[in-house]
């Protein structure tokens, strides 16, 4: 097991508002996360409205990639801290995401949804290939 020598911390960089006044006590919709490796820019994002289910990802801002679908800020960032420590945990993520794909597409590879359901398929790709672990 690959150990870190640091520890992912969330730092609020995005909060809801309600018109120009910034509310520094509005719910936070955006993190980036500090301590990555190769101080990539990582962020945690809320991608529902206020009011509605959160539906927080994880954001490779430099991959364009978006992997995940978390309760809370605090269980994406557990996820991300856990495929940092081990990445090979990128492999499996890759897996589960092609097999929850052709399961629900395979047999319409061409229908539109497919096509935009297959995105997060490609995303785990962009990222696997980044960390060079198809070779490993």
């Amino acid at each position: 097991m690959n150990q870190t020598t640091t520890k992912l911390t969330l730092r609020p960089v995005g909060r809801i508002g309600n018109g120009p006044r910034l509310n520094p006590d509005a719910p936070v919709f955006l993190y980036e996360v500090d301590g990555m490796p190769n101080n990539e820019l990582l962020q945690i994002v809320n991608y529902r409205a206020n009011g509605r289910d959160p539906n927080w990802q994880i954001r490779y801002v430099k991959l364009d990639a978006e992997i995940g679908s978390y309760k809370t800020a605090e269980d994406a960032l557990s996820v991300l801290q856990h495929l940092v420590d081990e990445p090979t945990g990128l492999l499996a993520g890759l897996h589960r995401a092609e097999c929850e794909w052709l399961d629900k597409w395979g047999t319409v590879p061409d229908h539109p949804w497919a096509k935009a359901a297959r995105r997060d398929v490609e995303a785990w790709e962009r990222i696997v290939e980044a960390h060079d672990l198809n070779s490993k």
